[in-house]
């Protein structure tokens, strides 16, 4: 049997303001502290923002909107997410197989692992047209994420046979339509 405690412990905010039923602004921020990290990183903190126009409503003011067009909207974001990690990969632990006896754990402490980081951007565009019979949703996005953990070999005589390192980024573009 396994005794695995985590503790994740959050603060988290947001704001909204809207003017004049058009313009919208959304704002957050977390910071989360985690167990399964060590102590020089255990806090991240992530923040994101929306702004979103419906430039309908303004035409509609203005008695420009076209007749075809029931509702446009434009919007753009940026936020970021953070991560922790299984718990476990921060200190040694060894291990009592089913004959009672101990297996020395083999893998290094990863003892200045980072938490993962995503980081977003989309920007889009969504119309309604003919009555709201036809719908158009557009959106471009890109997505960072940084810091995966990874287990490697070691080959450097340590007396451990693998260790974790904090590696690699991954990029995701694209467009949804």
């Amino acid at each position: 049997q396994s005794a695995e405690q985590r503790e994740l412990q959050s603060v988290f905010g947001t704001a909204s303001v809207g003017w004049k039923s058009m313009l919208f602004l959304d704002v957050t921020a977390r910071n989360d502290w985690a167990s399964t990290l060590p102590s020089d990183n255990r806090s991240y903190f992530y923040p994101s923002v929306g702004v979103s126009y419906i430039f309908s409503e303004m035409l509609t003011r203005n008695n420009s909107l076209p007749s075809w067009l029931s509702f446009g909207k434009v919007r753009l974001s940026a936020t970021k997410v953070g991560n922790d990690m299984p718990w476990g990969k921060t200190v040694v632990y060894n291990s009592i197989n089913e004959s009672g006896d101990v297996e020395t754990n083999t893998i290094a402490p990863f003892t200045d692992l980072k938490p993962e980081e995503s980081t977003a951007y989309e920007a889009g565009l969504d119309l309604r047209m003919f009555n709201n019979r036809v719908n158009f949703d557009m959106a471009f996005y890109k997505t960072n994420t940084k810091n995966q953990y990874f287990l490697v070999d070691n080959a450097t005589g340590t007396g451990f046979s693998q260790y974790f390192i904090n590696a690699g980024e991954v990029e995701n573009t694209g467009v949804e339509i």
